[in-house]
């Protein structure tokens, strides 16, 4: 996870410890909802205060939760975000990524982006609604096993879906990646070279080149940004039936025939959309992380300093084994620097 690996994992494992408490809202939600149509159907006063009661010290409560998890949220963000552009800034500085501005500026206004809105804060959001989706099936068994098996069962079919998709979606990824790249090559040039352009009379050939590119990068976002919500249109399809529409059914059925109570089915209808919607949102939040990986693979692949020791990310490089020069001179403005020089360099191990 890039949260884990670039991030504070202090605040990680305490906003992980958060998302447990917030996924417990949707299932005290759930028995509140079932609790009134309780009291509604047996008339008991008694127990309606008491769920009302009940209701709003518990709410006040969620609320500061998630005032305090979302707080903590956007601060991992930001922290994970200052740690890859201080990582991507020092190796270019340090010369270990060899990129020219055109590039550089691409990955730290662009790709990093891409990586915080697509990346980052869609990881973040998955854990928390993991939690949620765990939290509601517990909450589902305690009002009725066999019914929240089926809601559970019917959500799991979108998920299996959305597999087929994958590959495409990070496949049109790279592509704008690499469109983009080049689009921010372009301008540099055009940038840099306005005055030769205008000097030569090259200015119409100069803007047909830039259209060219332009159109080819925006045709590469179109094509990403389609293939990704065209998968998320036939798994949120699976999820209606296979997730919604069959499960509902089936409770109607059991409350019908006097399996389930009218407040019990209640409460599971309630937290069915605990399970559903997040796994709707889990299937379609990676599919867009999908897109990050290409990014993802260049940041893992650089080297990332702590306290002044280089440590190497998947370093594919082959390792230095020697080093010789033999009766070697240098001339620099035909002036000698050195002459005949001999040495060899050995690594220790």
């Amino acid at each position: 996870m890039i949260t884990w690996r670039y991030g504070n994992k202090a605040a990680f494992m305490l906003l992980v410890s958060l998302d447990l408490l917030v996924s417990i809202q949707n299932v005290f939600l759930a028995f509140v909802t079932s609790s009134f149509i309780k009291s509604a159907t047996d008339k008991n006063m008694t127990l309606f205060f008491r769920v009302a009661y009940l209701s709003v010290i518990g709410f006040i409560i969620i609320s500061i939760i998630n005032w305090f998890h979302i707080s903590l949220k956007n601060k991992i963000i930001r922290q994970t975000n200052l740690r890859i552009k201080h990582i991507f800034t020092k190796n270019i500085i340090d010369g270990i990524n060899r990129v020219d501005s055109a590039n550089g500026i691409a990955t730290m206004t662009g790709d990093l982006k891409m990586l915080e809105t697509n990346g980052i804060s869609n990881e973040l959001l998955m854990i928390e609604q993991a939690f949620t989706v765990v939290a509601a099936v517990i909450g589902g068994i305690y009002f009725n096993f066999l019914t929240t098996f089926i809601f559970v069962l019917g959500s799991l079919i979108p998920v299996l879906i959305s597999r087929f998709s994958q590959s495409g979606i990070q496949r049109s990824s790279q592509n704008w990646s690499r469109n983009n790249t080049t689009y921010t090559q372009f301008l540099k040039d055009i940038f840099s070279g306005s005055d030769t352009i205008r000097l030569y009379l090259a200015k119409r050939e100069a803007l047909n080149r830039a259209d060219k590119s332009a159109e080819s990068l925006e045709y590469a976002l179109n094509r990403m940004n389609n293939t990704t919500g065209h998968a998320n249109v036939y798994t949120t399809l699976a999820a209606l039936i296979f997730g919604v529409t069959i499960p509902f059914g089936f409770g109607i059925y059991q409350t019908i025939t006097g399996v389930l109570t009218l407040a019990a089915f209640m409460g599971i209808v309630q937290i069915s959309n605990s399970i559903s919607n997040p796994l709707i949102s889990m299937i379609s939040e990676g599919n867009v992380i999908q897109t990050t990986r290409s990014i993802k693979n260049r940041l893992d692949e650089l080297p990332i300093t702590e306290s002044g020791r280089v440590v190497l990310i998947n370093d594919k490089r082959k390792a230095f084994k020697s080093l010789a020069l033999k009766e070697v001179s240098i001339q620099i403005n035909q002036k000698t620097i050195l002459n005949d020089i001999s040495f060899r360099r050995i690594p220790i191990e």
